[in-house]
């Protein structure tokens, strides 16, 4: 089970540099679009969708090579190997708390980078490098 929490905080933790990183790399680009008419509910939506869409592709690709990689091994360990005490058993607990966690984290995140970028008026964020 200890394997187990530091896979989890890993993910969780990787995610949120990754949407802290695309939020800090675009802000120039929020600023322009903000000039040309988005409204910061349409930004904050915007970044919502994002985060989502990176959140689900992540919990499923996740789930998925995880237990086609631990199937496998456990199957070579088993029948190669001949350690018969080594079986596969699929429990959907842990996939759903990570993905449980992966979205709420991306939800608030999300919100987080909005706020800040609310902040700053338009002028300083066109001007930001």
């Amino acid at each position: 089970m200890g394997s187990l929490k530091f896979v989890i905080l890993f993910g969780l933790l990787n995610m949120v540099n990754m949407l802290i990183s695309i939020a800090i790399v675009r802000k120039r680009e929020f600023a322009l679009l903000q000039a040309v008419g988005m409204t910061n509910q349409q930004l904050r939506k915007m970044l919502y969708r994002e985060g989502m869409s990176i959140s689900v592709k992540s919990a499923i690709l996740a789930t998925f090579f995880g237990v086609t990689v631990g199937a496998l091994l456990c199957y070579l360990a088993n029948k190669v190997l001949a350690l018969k005490f080594i079986l596969f058993e699929f429990n959907i607990f842990p996939v759903l708390l990570f993905s449980i966690l992966l979205v709420g984290l991306q939800i608030c995140i999300s919100y987080g980078v909005s706020r800040s970028i609310e902040k700053d008026t338009l002028v300083e964020r066109l001007r930001t490098e």
